[in-house]
Formats: C-alpha cells, structure tokens, sequence
C-alpha cells in the first residue's frame, strides 16, 4: 500500500490556552525509572531499572542499572504486564534507549561498550555507552554488532532512526560539540553510515541536547536544558530547510513542566503520544493528547507548494531489493520512502520499480500510481500592515473559496488557534511587531492522513496614533507654498510658529481625491500661529475651522491633534508649551460643536523628534501639530 503523506513547516508555539491533556500511564512504575518509551508492534519498547516488583523480574545484581522493557496494549485504556524485551539482548549492564527500522527487523539501542568480567570491574564511569544494532531472525535478535562510531573515550546513546530509516540521530558527548551533549546524525549511505554530521548550534547548545525523535511528519523533536528551558530538560522541535535547522520551538507547559521532560514520540499528526517526564520524583512515562490543533511553522510565500511522502510498506528488505520512483520530466529517486513535491495541481503517477536481487538472478516487478494533486492556491491574509493598541482591525482570508476540501480555518494572534472564521476582527494590547497566523485543516483523506498547513502575516502595532502615522502614512500638504509663508510669518518675533502636517490613516486615503484634499487646498497658509502668552491667533482659527466643518461633515472621523516643539527650550518648558497649545485647541474645537469623543489633543514636547534626510534632528521640521485623521469605527 502506498502512503502519501503531506509535508508542511511547522509555527510558534503560545501557552495562554491549554493544548495538550496529559497522564501518566499505567504501566509506569511509581518505584522504578521508567523513560524514552518508542513505537514497537502492539505497544512500546522503553527503559527501566524495575527490579524484583511487581512489575518485572531481573536478576538482583543489575539493580539500579538499565534494561529494555516491552509492554503490549490491550485496549484502548489498558496494558499488560511489561517483560524483558529481549533476553538475548540483555547484559548486566545497561541497556536503552532503542529504535526500530520501519520493517521492525533492525533494533538500534545504547549500552556500555564492555560487558565481559565482573560487574564491580566493568560498571565504571570509563566504560562508555554505545550504539549497538541487532537483526531480528528465526524468532530471536542475532548478537549484537556494535555502530562503527563508538569510541571508548566518549559516549553514544539516545538513538533514533528517520521514517525511512536512512538517517540515524543520537546523542554524544564528542570533543567537537558545543557543548556537554551534542545531537549528531549519519546517513545511511551503500548500506554504510556516513560519518557523524553535529547538527549545528542552530539545535545544539553549550547545555545538553539528546533524545532526538524524527516524527514522519518532518518535525525532529528532541530535550534539551539549554533553548532557554524553563527548567530541566525541555522538550523543543524544529524542521529542516533547505538543508538549514529552523529556530527550535519548545513545547507548552502541559508537557515541559520545571522538571525534566525528555524523550517524546507522537503519531504522524502530531495528535497522540508519550513522553517521559521526573515531574512527580522519579522518571514516568505519560500519555498526551492534542487538544489544539498543532501547527508547527507557517510559511510566508504565498505561493505554496504541495509535498508527500512515498512509500511502500509491501516490500521493506533494502538488503536483496532496490526501489526506484519514477515521476516523470526525469525525476527518479532511490529508497521504500521518498519525498517529492509539486508546484501545480494536476494529475500525476509515480512508476516504482522493484529489483528482487537472488543469487545470480534478478526479478523486477513495477507499479504504477496514479494520484491527484489538489493544489490549494495563493492563499491569501488582507489587512492592514499596522495598527494601534487596543484598536480592532479586520483580517480576511480567501482559503475557503480556493479549497472546498477545508474542514477549519483557524487563527494563531498568541494565544493558540481559535476563531474558525475568514473574517474576523482583532487588536493587540501591547505595541511590538507581531506575527500572527493562519492555519488551515483539510478532511482526513482517504488514507487516514489530515492535511494540515498555515500561512503568517506581519503586522507592525503602535502605541499610539501619532506613531502609526508618521511611521507608516505620507502626511498632506494643504499648501504647496507653505515654506514661503512659514518664513513671512517667522518675521513676527512675538509668535510661535507651528507647521500643519495632516494625516489620513487605512482607509481614509482614499478621500484625498474628494472633499479632503479640495479643502485641504482651499487653506490660505500652512501655519498655526501662537502669541506669547500661548493663546492661538486668530488667523489660525480659519485652519481649525477647516477641520471643524471636516468632522461635522463627516461624523465618522476623529482627529488626534498631536503638538510638537523643537529642542531650542528645556525639556521641561518645551512640554508645558505643548501641553497650553493642546489645550487651547481642544477648547476651541469643544466651544464649536466638536463632540469630546470625537477629538483628541495631545503635547508631546520635544520627545518625538523627526530627522531629516542627513538623519539630524531638525528644529525645521519638528515645531509641528500634526492633525491625524481617523475612521471612528475603529
């Protein structure tokens, strides 16, 4: 049967909502250290020092020391009593953690290097771990064969094979990490493992880094105590990018607590799993389940490819057999599994051709799948590129009426995905640059697999109007001789002379072609003029009036006038000027009919500085009121 599988980047994760329920098990010993549980047959493979319980029996001489457990489930909520895994595999030393080759016939599992002598000889802390593999043949594990990278003064453990089995990662301490435990990986290359490859300081740290776990989703998990852990060893994930580890994301607190968490597994959805966690004073395992759906990292290209992953689960022996994928326009690729993406919607086949190698003959055996590619689009988020605290702003997205396969759109604003809606509102209580997220879930396909992928957006929020406006909108002239007039009113020693700067913020832009911008022209100068005692002169009432008819011919909008001095006084006196300027013009906007709610005036002092294009301050331009124009819905 040919699995199809949807390969999608993983996004960030948020705590304020709970995403995972979690439990421990039942068959974790509450008296044992039981921890890095892995998928095997009907149950799961893990490590623990149970000894002389109720549990398992060992010999008494291992105790405290390590073996491989197998415990089978029994139904959905029940298990039977865990058993040595292997007991052709079992030393007196320790055994763990393991993985398997998706056939199951291949265990890779750590243990001491030595185990020949005496136990009070061997059980040293110079007897490293290693990196041990077995094949499993006529109902037992042949002996087993050591990983040609082991070495005597260094430790290697924590052992985990990639979905297809071509990559294996573990953990070592090797003089060439960054620091106490590394993760390291070797492809498997001719059936030969490449030399071990750090996978770089983007995963590890000058902290410890071990038990990594590759989800055939694409998602490498692993723990580590640096990452800015919240205490202990936490469990993070990133993915591979063109060749490049992303930023690891550390999961929520429902499964990293201030204890130790370490060595998960999940199914290929990310919905269901284990993980071990010292969380209640000795290593347990416990269960979790996805209450959020998880996303993992959103892409920013709008024009989104489609993954998926090949795979032939009927033939899985890669000693005698060589699989070879043909998709057409020349591209083949070797392995059971392999990954190809495509650009376009369409229908497509993949050729594979199996070559059964027996003695001195060949047998070749081909099938063909046919499948279709349902592209889902351009995806597209529409909203502004920036807003202000506490103020809503609207956000579309067209998801729905490209894909008629989406069971859910959700949004991603920092406190895990809700709202399934294409159009909502939102706003963001703290100034920052954010980036929220979109995520959309298809029906489970015919092959029990649900697509799921995401989309980000960046959006810049200010803490006040004023900000958004001179960082994001191009102000209004109202005069094109306005320099000419500024400078025949400067002569006037026994007035201030402030510049009109006039903003029209989002949607507003487009009524500078309208009544707006035919007012805006209709202005006799480009000045708001001030006595010495701060009172306005009345010539600068005519430039307030324009704004007063503006508001009452428009009881959508606001304004937010916003006074500025130059650095020429203190500090002190410079906001005191500003703050009689606010207030003289409020009043006088109050005492013309202007609504309280819908005018605003604010003095800034000489806190908010404009440069110019030398990038100095420049005295010019920052004696200004600025008159911001705003939707008053918003």
């Amino acid at each position: 049967m040919i699995l199809l599988l949807y390969l999608f980047l993983p996004v960030h994760s948020y705590t304020q909502n709970k995403s995972f329920s979690v439990e421990k098990t039942s068959f974790s010993s509450s008296i044992a250290e039981d921890f890095a549980p892995v998928w095997f047959n009907k149950g799961l493979v893990y490590c623990s020092n149970a000894i002389n319980n109720a549990v398992v029996s060992i010999k008494s001489e291992n105790e405290n020391l390590f073996n491989i457990l197998y415990v089978e489930q029994k139904d959905s909520s029940s298990w039977k009593s865990p058993e040595i895994f292997a007991e052709e595999l079992t030393t007196i030393l320790n055994e763990g953690s393991a993985t398997f080759t998706p056939s199951g016939k291949t265990i890779y599992y750590a243990r001491n290097n030595k185990i020949e002598g005496k136990l009070k000889d061997i059980n040293v802390p110079s007897n490293k771990l290693g990196i041990f593999s077995s094949e499993f043949e006529d109902g037992k594990w042949d002996t087993a064969i050591a990983f040609e990278y082991n070495n005597d003064n260094f430790s290697l453990g924590t052992p985990a094979l990639s979905a297809d089995g071509n990559r294996l990662y573990f953990a070592s301490d090797l003089p060439e990490g960054y620091g106490g435990t590394d993760i390291y990986s070797c492809e498997q290359i001719n059936g030969k493992w490449s030399k071990p490859k750090n996978l770089g300081p983007e995963i590890n740290t000058a902290m410890n880094e071990s038990y990594p776990y590759a989800c055939p989703s694409g998602k490498l998990f692993f723990s580590s105590d640096g990452h800015n852990s919240i205490g202990g060893k936490d469990i993070f994930y990133s993915v591979q990018i063109n060749g490049n580890w992303s930023k690891p994301i550390r999961l929520d607190t429902e499964i990293n607590s201030k204890a130790d968490d370490y060595a998960i597994i999940t199914d290929k959805n990310f919905e269901t799993g284990y993980f071990s966690s010292n969380r209640r004073g000795s290593s347990d395992i416990f269960s979790f389940k996805t209450i959020i759906p998880q996303f993992g990292y959103c892409d920013t290209v709008k024009p989104m490819k489609k993954c998926f992953r090949f795979s032939d689960e009927r033939f899985t022996d890669t000693l005698h057999l060589d699989h070879e994928w043909d998709f057409g326009f020349g591209i083949k690729k070797a392995g059971i599994t392999v990954e190809q993406c495509f650009e376009k919607p369409g229908n497509y086949s993949a050729v594979l051709t199996i070559i059964h190698k027996i003695a001195d003959s060949v047998f070749t055996m081909k099938t063909r799948y046919d499948f279709t590619v349902d592209f889902p689009g351009y995806l597209t988020i529409a909203c502004d590129k920036a807003s202000v605290v506490n103020t809503s702003f609207a956000i579309e997205t067209n998801a729905l009426e490209i894909n008629n396969k989406i069971e859910k759109v959700l949004w991603d604003f920092g406190d895990r995905y809700h709202a399934p809606l294409t159009k909502l509102t939102h706003n963001f209580v703290n100034p920052g640059t954010y980036f929220f997220n979109l995520g959309i879930i298809e029906e489970e396909n015919e092959l029990g697999f649900t697509p799921k992928y995401c989309l980000t957006k960046k959006i810049i929020i200010y803490p006040d109007y004023q900000q958004l406006a001179v960082n994001e909108f191009n102000y209004q002239n109202p005069n094109d001789n306005s320099k000419k007039i500024i400078k025949a009113l400067s002569e006037d020693n026994k007035t201030e002379i402030y510049q009109i700067n006039c903003y029209l913020l989002a949607e507003l832009e487009c009524m500078k072609s309208d009544s707006i911008s035919t007012m805006l022209r209709n202005l006799s100068s480009y000045a708001i003029r001030i006595d010495n005692t701060g009172n306005l002169k009345e010539d600068s009432f005519q430039h307030l009036g324009f704004f007063i008819s503006l508001l009452k011919k428009n009881p959508n909008l606001k304004l937010e006038v916003a006074v500025h001095q130059d650095g020429k006084g203190s500090p002190k006196s410079n906001q005191q000027t500003t703050e009689e300027v606010a207030k003289g013009i409020r009043t006088y906007f109050l005492a013309n009919g202007i609504a309280p709610e819908s005018i605003a005036c604010k003095a800034y002092g000489d806190t908010r500085n404009l440069h110019d294009k030398a990038g100095n301050i420049s005295d010019e331009l920052n004696k200004r009121i600025e008159f911001i124009l705003i939707n008053q819905q918003q």
